[in-house]
């Protein structure tokens, strides 16, 4: 027998259709909440992967977005074709850029390798230039352009910048140069931390290894203020100290 579905009274019927309604609207707004993540996302995933970058253990970005990336391939292919031949290759950032030890070693033929402001990031681009410039010796300084990163990925990034180093000079001697102290006590509590790293890094891969942070530093953990031009840099001078330190090495 057939039997005609039962007829909903009005109350169940608007129930339903409120349930049905407010159900739809929940399915709405999550797609539009997703959607809305999505394009977020989009605008700032150069934001994100720069800062979860130490967790993946690689350089998420695309070198060439760097605004110096050709000046750096100019100045590599100019060192290229220049076809140098050296004794000593200072590698480094700023205080490296600010020292001329040519005048503390006159018979031997120096390079000085310094960029102001680059990071560990900045001279995995430059590593071909010590290559180019055949040195019997490097000094590598890197770190203080580099205390905003994640220790985790610091660590990473500096183990690689070694090994690309070593790479590139397999049969010469590599030493590394530790991080100096700064007029900045936040700083400072960051560069002790990291330059333990450095020590115990170059201690187990039987890397030869200054400790310049010692020399520069005064009693508070500062840089001594007698020899800094800003808190930051040294003075001319005070690269005497560094030129004793080294001596045994050149």
């Amino acid at each position: 027998f057939y039997l005609p579905p039962k007829p909903l009274r009005l109350g169940e019927f608007l129930t339903n259709y409120c349930m049905v309604r407010k159900k739809n609207k929940l399915l709405i707004g999550l797609l539009f909440s997703l959607a809305m993540n999505l394009i977020l996302i989009y605008f700032i995933r150069d934001k994100i992967a720069n800062k979860y970058k130490q967790y993946f253990c690689e350089i998420p970005y695309n070198p060439k977005s760097r605004p110096d990336y050709w000046c750096i391939q100019g100045w590599n292919n100019t060192l290229k074709k220049m076809d140098i031949n050296c004794d000593v290759c200072f590698f480094g950032h700023s205080i490296i850029y600010g020292s001329d030890f040519r005048k503390y070693f006159p018979d031997k033929s120096i390079i000085n390798l310094g960029y102001p402001g680059d990071n560990v990031d900045g001279m995995m681009l430059r590593v071909p230039q010590i290559g180019y410039v055949h040195p019997k010796k490097v000094f590598l300084m890197c770190g203080s352009n580099s205390l905003k990163m994640d220790d985790k990925y610091f660590y990473y990034a500096y183990s690689n910048l070694v090994d690309s180093i070593k790479n590139q000079i397999p049969s010469k001697e590599l030493i590394l140069l530790n991080i100096i102290p700064m007029r900045d006590h936040e700083k400072n509590v960051i560069i002790r931390r990291r330059n333990k790293f450095l020590e115990k890094f170059a201690r187990e891969n039987n890397i030869q290894y200054v400790n310049l942070y010692k020399l520069y530093v005064d009693n508070k953990g500062n840089l001594i203020d007698s020899l800094t031009i800003d808190g930051v840099h040294l003075k001319e001078f005070a690269y005497g100290r560094w030129a004793d330190a080294i001596k045994e090495f050149m």
